[in-house]
């Protein structure tokens, strides 16, 4: 709070008005997506839009619900995606998911795969990793290399 610039970047986001306006700072534009993405998920909750559909639902909320939003987001939060791509069940399966790995890593104790598998269920609070190539690339990779201790016999 003693840096200027690092007190202005967190003070944003008490300065958000309304979802019509878009202001100019990141905080003020996640508001925008977040609240276009909750008003497309209200209206299919359970199953979705589909893979290649739900973008497309996305641009055309944000051309008319926020026509000065210049650029084309995605939904900027993994699990808000997975909602929009596969509905609540496909956000239940990812949740089975991370439940199965993370009680086998503490029945295994293994530290780096609890890490990893924490890391990442953070980080897709705020982005959308597995939309990308090197995303999935690095998650799987992670995912994989340190989760094989959990497989080894240990005798």
């Amino acid at each position: 709070m003693l840096i200027p610039k690092t007190r202005n970047r967190f003070s944003e986001i008490f300065t958000i008005k309304d979802s019509k306006s878009i202001e100019s700072n990141s905080f003020g534009v996640r508001f925008v997506i977040y609240k276009n993405a909750t008003e497309l998920i209200t209206k299919s909750p359970f199953f979705g839009y589909g893979i290649g559909d739900y973008n497309d639902k996305l641009k055309e909320s944000y051309k008319k619900n926020n026509p000065s939003l210049k650029v084309d987001y995605n939904a900027h939060n993994q699990y808000i995606s997975f909602i929009l791509v596969g509905g609540s069940f496909l956000l239940l399966l990812y949740f089975i998911f991370l439940f199965f790995n993370v009680k086998v890593a503490i029945k295994k104790r293994n530290v780096h795969s609890l890490i990893i598998l924490c890391f990442y269920s953070i980080v897709m609070l705020s982005e959308n990793i597995l939309e990308r190539e090197n995303g999935v690339i690095f998650f799987s990779f992670f995912l994989c290399f340190f989760s094989l201790n959990n497989y080894n016999k240990h005798e």
